[in-house]
């Protein structure tokens, strides 16, 4: 059996705990684990959100708690597949939780066991270690200090490096003593050595354990082409779910209309005009652009991240993943960063944002990617997979009709450039819209919050009157202003 093993995020909590020490190799405290096995197993493939305790308990759940439960496939044919369900944080006595249920080498549903926060266990101290080969060890759990992680040649290792201290898990991966699985989480240091999450497997007859892979923070592992089309396809899937898709807007022009950066100044200029007004937008943000040092993103002004989770929660807005931090990235570790760590942030940021968060193109540099000029930009580059891999629905630069019309079917056509109405004329930014009329063809309209009152740009008497006139134009049923989450499945 092919083990995949789906990152599970930051493992950060308590420190390591050598906890009562035991004999080495012996088996691990379970009083943490569940043996039900309930609905879940006919949960889809992807992300399932779980919205109620209630609904938790009679999926067959190990808690009775709010999360999202990832299904993952064991087989290329979905026969066997791995569960894991990462319940909410809500405060410091209800943490976030992760559990995981595997089935064994018959294909049978295995205990639940807890992930994290760790529980406490029967383990040894670490010293029986010194000197062994481990992958002849039975099943257990380790506390190892640096030294001996050193020895029995835990990673990381290489030049540059420290010895780490962490949790070493061996597993029997198919029942059998001579096919495992192993485990080496490291102990949180400080922002320069922060927790770090390995896996090395064994297979039956092998003499040695293969190597060792990086699964958080994942450094230099990007997606394949058949992966980030599997991963975006499940994505896309989700998203359609969660807003209904395909939604029908009655024969009305389907507009998204996108905002870009700023949040300072979409706090003291924009959001209580679309408050005003009644209109729904799309704010693309990039998750550091709050951070010392990014105030060229930020905007003029004052504003939190509680601020930007209230726009969501009062229902004017929907956020976009808009990059970690709208800076060029030229490696895998950079790209992974700029663009998956990002996602990361941002929905931590901004908890009561749609949890399948949309993708807004930056204007920035990635190799070989020119904005997402193309197919082949999402289809052969890495940036491209990565985007694909990780968001529903995605902005680029391609152009299928004129100068940024969409055709609109009820299904997403990703990659296609917006439309720039901040530079345009009064008629001209109306036109883009009123022309579309009939074509069953949408349109996505962008701007940014620091574009008001800017040279050659739109005034903000300017700005609210063209708010004004889509507001308008959706109450006499021409058109309909749609979050783009939603623009994504819209059909006339």
């Amino acid at each position: 059996m092919t083990l995949i093993w789906v990152k599970i995020g930051n493992a950060r909590g308590p420190k390591g705990d050598p906890g009562v020490a035991g004999p080495p190799g012996a088996a691990w405290n379970k009083a943490d684990a569940t043996t039900a096995v309930g609905a879940y197993t006919n949960l889809p493939l992807g992300v399932t959100p779980v919205l109620s305790g209630a609904v938790a308990t009679s999926l067959g759940l190990p808690v009775a708690r709010l999360g999202t439960v990832t299904v993952t496939p064991h087989r290329a044919d979905g026969t066997r597949r791995s569960y894991m369900f990462e319940t909410n944080y809500v405060n410091a006595n209800s943490p976030r939780e992760v559990w995981t249920t595997v089935p064994d080498g018959s294909g049978i549903m295995q205990p639940w066991e807890k992930l994290w926060p760790r529980p406490k266990a029967l383990i040894d101290n670490g010293a029986a270690l010194a000197g062994s080969t481990i992958y002849t060890l039975a099943e257990g759990r380790w506390y190892v200090s640096g030294s001996i992680a050193t020895s029995v040649g835990l990673p990381p290792s290489g030049s540059g490096q420290i010895a780490r201290n962490g949790w070493l898990t061996i597993k029997y991966a198919t029942g059998s003593s001579d096919a495992k699985h192993f485990e080496w989480v490291t102990d949180d240091v400080n922002n320069d050595y922060t927790t770090e999450l390995w896996t090395a497997a064994k297979r039956s007859g092998d003499a040695t354990i293969k190597g060792w892979r990086q699964v958080y923070p994942v450094k230099a592992s990007l997606p394949s082409a058949l992966d980030a089309g599997l991963r975006h396809q499940i994505e896309r899937d989700q998203l359609r779910a969660l807003v209904k898709g395909p939604i029908s807007t009655a024969g009305a022009t389907p507009v998204a209309f996108v905002w870009d950066d700023y949040p300072a100044t979409m706090k003291a200029k924009v959001i209580e005009e679309v408050r005003r007004i009644g209109l729904k937008i799309t704010f693309a943000v990039c998750s550091r652009s709050l951070d010392p040092g990014f105030e060229n993103i930020k905007g003029v002004g004052e504003v939190t991240w509680s601020d930007v989770n209230s726009w969501v929660v009062d229902g004017l807005v929907e956020i976009a993943n808009h990059s970690a931090d709208h800076q060029d990235a030229a490696t895998d570790e950079e790209l992974f960063d700029t663009i998956v760590t990002g996602l990361t942030e941002l929905r931590a940021h901004v908890p009561a944002a749609n949890p399948r968060m949309t993708w807004v193109q930056p204007s920035v540099v990635y190799p070989n990617f020119n904005n997402g000029d193309s197919p082949s930009a999402y289809a052969n580059e890495k940036a491209g997979q990565l985007i694909a891999a990780y968001h529903p629905y995605y902005t680029g630069l391609q152009k299928l009709i004129g100068s940024g019309a969409i055709p609109m079917s009820g299904e997403p056509v990703p990659g296609l450039a917006r439309v720039w109405v901040d530079s345009m004329t009064e008629a001209d930014r109306k036109a883009a819209i009123t022309s579309l009329a009939g074509t069953g063809r949408g349109i996505i309209i962008s701007t940014h919050a620091n574009a008001i009152d800017a040279a050659s740009r739109w005034t903000l008497a300017e700005m609210i009157s063209y708010l004004e006139w889509l507001k308008a134009e959706e109450v006499a049923g021409r058109i309909k202003v749609m979050f783009l989450s939603n623009f994504a499945f819209a059909r006339p």
